[in-house]
């Protein structure tokens, strides 16, 4: 019984490929074998077959071990179909997002088989070139897909086919081709979008010592005022 329980503990270890965290609100994970959706935790190892599901009010970072990090905004499921980490050619990364919203910084598989990185939703299939991409999926009749750095391929259910570029966005209708390219709307991404974490930070910090320097001037002046009486 404990070489079998040693030995289980080993293959889980072995085929780990990452962790989930900054879990916020409620995130369920449902393992491929045992089909249970179970409360995911800070820290909790993931493995090929994984499906990561928000709640409305929920968010969830996945650290993959190439580097890769996806952010699920609420109400997203995030599938992990394939994912080989062999830091060669031979490396491959496949996800799917049934719903939601999410944002994908891609690893050292983007770099070194960039073929090998797709990401597929209800619309269409995603590939990449060193990137940083969004998705909007599932939230209307028509499904948006950003890109920020890099560039992205964006292939519809239809068969048709278009290329992204930093700083544009494409919209897909079911069954329908890829719009033309626009300039990237990141209202849109609000949810998934870290890079307002340090915004908020920079402004917060910059409101506090305006309010910290303004107390200390009127506590000056008073001070001065108590001492010419």
């Amino acid at each position: 019984m404990r070489v079998l329980l040693i030995a289980a503990l080993l293959m889980c270890e072995v085929w780990a490929l990452g962790t989930i965290g900054n879990i916020k609100g409620d995130v369920v994970v449902q393992r491929e074998l045992a089909g249970a959706w179970v409360l995911a935790k800070n820290g909790e190892q993931l493995v090929v077959g994984d499906v990561v599901k928000t709640d409305r009010d929920s968010s969830a970072r996945l650290k993959f071990d190439d580097g890769t990090v996806a952010t699920l905004g609420a109400t997203t499921t995030f599938v992990i179909e394939n994912y080989v980490n062999s830091n060669d050619k031979n490396s491959k990364a496949r996800f799917r997002v049934d719903g939601g919203i999410f944002k994908v910084v891609t690893g050292a598989i983007g770099k070194v088989a960039p073929d090998n990185f797709t990401i597929a939703t209800r619309t269409a299939t995603m590939g990449i070139r060193g990137t940083t991409l969004y998705g909007l999926v599932g939230k209307g009749s028509s499904d948006r897909y950003a890109c920020t750095s890099g560039a992205i391929s964006v292939k519809s259910t239809s068969g048709a086919s278009i290329a992204v570029n930093a700083g544009e966005m494409t919209t897909v209708a079911a069954s329908g081709a890829p719009t033309k390219p626009v300039a990237v709307d990141m209202s849109l991404f609000e949810q998934v979008n870290d890079d307002n974490y340090l915004i908020y930070w920079i402004v917060g910090g910059a409101t506090l010592l305006i309010v910290v320097a303004a107390i200390a001037w009127l506590s000056f002046g008073k001070t001065k005022k108590r001492r010419k009486k």
